[in-house]
């Protein structure tokens, strides 16, 4: 009885989702596609006697640019090395998984460039999207389409959008899969990611997130109702959809954790509270995508791009230097990657500003050979126009465009010096 009112449930909210929403529906070829690949792959794991512990389904959404700020290279960067942990994700290995990227506008759209070829690709595949309402409803909605029936034979759901950046370890072979997977082996956890936050109440945070699938019909018909609202701020967002998310899991009477939590031996379904910033104060503390001292390792998809990266003083100038120093990283090892460096931060009026900066920079690190001495004049201009009157009082707030200023003209008046 109790498995007839869970299918009966998911056939409800999959039937409400599609008629509430029925412009935003991914193409019906793609859809078909989609079906078709899943229902071999199935097939294949039946045959090999793949445990279900060990078979994932994930969902990567891909949406507009949105607001101008949002920078498209860092976008574009996230894409590039989540995709390509999935490329160097074979069939041999024991972790198995199903890819599928939520495209919105499919081809058309800008960011699509950096996704690979899907032909002759079975664990993967693109969903085509004319209009999304928001990733975390693209993502259910997803679920909602593949069916009870499919997605039960995985054993959880992970949940990922363009606005993180990842997996940064265990990137081959789907190791980040298991790392993931393992905090929902035991306590009853049904919902994990890499952090919990405390902005608004505790809440995992849905940049990456991962559900035991056994949980997903009961969180498709209790969010239905909040994936509908439209919301007037980003607060009212968060509390609806995040939290709203964590507290439907929880109420249902199961557990939550994160690898931060897990990593610096804390557990909040035990003792229910957040962790605490260990730094500077800001008006972001409670939320750890501000924290200073969080690591790569400790939670291997770090939030990168969107809100925190477009509010001056949310991100640490030591984080955004460690990420900066990743990605040179990885892209003189993994040059077929072909990342986009240097990478600009921001979008919109300050896009060519940063872009200036971030170029100087990388000359920085590989300074060319100074120039032969000559009998001309020199003259040095520096001409920076930016506004600092509506900035709050962060400790980071604009400090990269400031110093870099200094720098300039430090270096300027000693190459003058000198001649």
């Amino acid at each position: 009885m109790q498995l007839l009112h869970i299918a009966s449930l998911w056939f409800v909210a999959a039937v409400m989702a599609a008629a509430e929403y029925p412009v935003n529906m991914p193409s019906s070829s793609s859809l078909d596609n989609c079906l078709g690949l899943l229902r071999a792959l199935l097939t294949d794991y039946q045959t090999q006697q793949v445990p279900l512990e060990q078979r994932s389904l994930v969902l990567f959404h891909i949406g507009d640019i949105g607001i101008a700020q949002n920078s498209i290279d860092i976008a574009g960067n996230n894409i590039k090395i989540f995709v390509s942990s999935v490329l160097h994700h074979s069939a041999t290995a024991q972790q198995k998984a199903f890819y599928v990227f939520n495209v919105v506008k499919g081809m058309r759209n800008p960011l699509a460039i950096h996704l690979p070829s899907f032909e002759n690709r079975p664990n993967m595949v693109m969903l085509e999207w004319k209009q999304a309402s928001s990733d975390l409803g693209t993502h259910l909605q997803t679920v909602g389409l593949i069916g009870r029936d499919m997605v039960s034979q995985f054993y959880s759901v992970v949940f990922l959008n363009q606005g993180v950046r990842g997996p940064l370890t265990s990137r081959t072979e789907g190791q980040w899969l298991i790392e993931l997977n393992k905090l929902m082996y035991s306590n009853n956890v049904a919902l994990a990611g890499p952090t919990i936050s405390c902005e608004v109440s505790p809440h995992v945070q849905t940049h990456a997130f991962s559900l035991r699938s056994d949980i997903l019909p009961h969180v498709l018909s209790e969010m239905k109702q909040n994936m509908s609202t439209k919301f007037v701020s980003w607060q009212e967002m968060i509390a609806s959809l995040e939290v709203g998310l964590t507290g439907v899991v929880m109420r249902a009477g199961y557990n939550v954790s994160a690898l931060l939590y897990d990593r610096r031996g804390y557990s909040y379904f035990q003792e229910g509270k957040c962790l605490l910033k260990n730094g500077p104060k800001s008006r972001f503390a409670l939320n750890p995508a501000s924290w200073c001292d969080v690591t790569p390792e400790e939670v291997i998809f770090i939030k990168y791009g969107g809100e925190p990266m477009r509010t001056p003083g949310f991100m640490c100038n030591s984080t955004i230097a460690a990420m900066d120093d990743y990605l040179y990283a990885l892209a003189n090892k993994e040059p077929e990657l072909k990342l986009i460096y240097p990478e600009t931060l921001m979008g919109g009026h300050y896009y060519e500003l940063y872009s200036e900066y971030n170029a100087e920079i990388v000359r920085d690190r590989s300074p060319l050979p100074a120039p032969k001495q000559s009998n001309q004049p020199k003259v040095c201009f520096l001409v920076r126009v930016t506004s600092l009157n509506e900035v709050p009082p962060q400790e980071n707030a604009y400090s990269k465009l400031i110093n870099k200023d200094v720098e300039l003209l430090v270096t300027c008046k000693h190459y003058l010096d000198t001649r």
